[in-house]
């Protein structure tokens, strides 16, 4: 492709997206969640806020907690939630016979994406080859007896595309642990792995672009026996925890082509916010000897 050719893409890139206001938008949210069963003292005071992301059980004789923190940044997201039960009976006061709680992270980005192919007329249908690397924990921990006690931790990634209000198509991945009752830990809590995921696009006209990634974590555990009996007394104890803070990369665009598979060798790519969506970012470690370099430049 010749430099005039980039040169007269990329201007009429610009002008295409200032005319139909373009976008590039990254933002978070998180929310806290209990759920409560049998015989309460004092349910106005579950009920749940989360300021900061953090929300503590009030109540005397409880150590129950549920948090979230989010992130999003141009080629990254993260997301973390975890959940924790550790009940015993308040003093002098009956105990929930059930007692569950959850918390959960959302972040998030969107742009707006010109893809431009000599000779291909607007709105020609093709699909754009990309990769996210996703790393992170999670756990699911029951400490009570008498299998009284659930935990599940999970991680939800979900791009899609729209263009004119109209959708093209989405693409996700996921994966959790779980440790229900006393049936044992289920799943694999680590998570290390570079997805390729595929997404209908059209050439020369706007194409809305989502990002999204979600972690959750949920835990939960009730009284074997009615309140003041001996089993009353014993603590209900369970946690989990979903860790994927920043996490999630994105490692560029590998291909473009046309839907019956045809590669397309000369096209450009042009976004509102910017970014460059068909290079990978940066390790932080990359990041790092970067910023070495530039400030022993400086120093010279």
């Amino acid at each position: 492709m010749t430099r005039s050719t980039v040169r007269s893409l990329a201007l009429a890139a610009l002008t295409l997206m200032a005319s139909v206001g373009a976008q590039a938008v990254t933002g978070v949210s998180g929310s806290c969640s209990k759920s409560v069963g049998g015989l309460l003292d004092d349910i106005p005071s579950l009920v749940v806020t989360c300021p900061g992301g953090t929300w503590t059980d009030p109540r005397p004789g409880t150590t129950s907690i549920a948090s979230w923190s989010a992130s999003a940044a141009g080629g990254y997201l993260g997301a973390s939630a975890s959940a924790a039960v550790n009940t015993l009976p308040p003093l002098g006061q009956s105990a929930p016979l059930a007692l569950g709680i959850g918390a959960s992270g959302f972040a998030y980005q969107s742009d707006d994406l010109l893809f431009a192919s000599p000779g291909l007329a607007a709105g020609t249908s093709a699909k754009m080859v990309f990769a996210m690397q996703i790393n992170g924990t999670m756990a699911a921990n029951n400490g009570s007896t008498d299998g009284n006690a659930a935990s599940r931790a999970d991680w939800f990634f979900r791009a899609y595309t729209d263009s004119n209000r109209r959708s093209l198509g989405s693409t996700s991945a996921s994966s959790g642990v779980t440790n229900f009752y006393n049936w044992g830990f289920a799943g694999e809590p680590n998570v290390s792995e570079l997805y390729s995921f595929e997404l209908p696009v059209v050439l020369n006209q706007i194409v809305s672009f989502y990002l999204s990634l979600e972690a959750r974590a949920s835990a939960s555990g009730w009284r074997a026996g009615l309140p003041g009996s001996a089993a009353s007394f014993i603590p209900v104890q369970s946690s989990a925890a979903s860790s994927f803070g920043n996490t999630a990369s994105w490692q560029g665009i590998t291909s473009l082509k046309l839907n019956d598979g045809t590669l397309l060798q000369d096209w450009t790519l042009s976004s509102a916010s910017g970014f460059d969506y068909v290079s990978p970012v940066p390790e932080p470690g990359s990041w790092l000897m970067m910023a070495v370099g530039i400030a022993a430049l400086g120093g010279v």
